[in-house]
């Protein structure tokens, strides 16, 4: 287990949780329950926190699920800026849910409109990418 995942699990068990409420911004919520100690240890490694949180540096560990996106950020996949880049969506694996089909570029992670390799008869869904990361493969 990582460092940082470590750490993220010994504030949880606390009873409190750290989220990502911005760009470069932590939350510590219920940071009352955070002995002090453990308050600092979450300062010291705040960067590595944000490079962990967006999937960044740790791929193996970043969500491959809508479920496990939310469970991760607090947010589904679709509620942030759809448009815009973000690290971890690139490594969600297509998915229904919620009666969409939800898709993202394998290299970015914005909405992804084309899809290589995709049969939805077959349940081949493919892989995704938006349009600055269009390849010249088969649609």
């Amino acid at each position: 287990m990582s460092e940082i995942r470590a750490l993220l699990l010994e504030v949880e068990q606390h009873g409190a949780k750290i989220i990502q409420s911005g760009r470069d911004r932590l939350t510590l919520r219920r940071a009352a329950l955070v002995p002090d100690d453990l308050s600092a240890q979450v300062k010291a490694a705040k960067w590595a926190i944000l490079r962990f949180l967006s999937g960044v540096g740790e791929p193996e560990l970043a969500p491959t699920t809508a479920q496990e996106f939310r469970n991760h950020f607090v947010l589904w996949p679709w509620n942030l800026h759809w448009d815009l880049p973000h690290p971890a969506r690139r490594y969600l694996k297509p998915e229904s849910h919620g009666g969409g089909f939800w898709h993202w570029c394998s290299d970015c992670g914005r909405w992804a409109v084309h899809g290589f390799g995709v049969d939805l008869q077959h349940g081949q869904l493919g892989e995704w990418r938006c349009g600055l990361h269009r390849t010249d493969g088969k649609r």
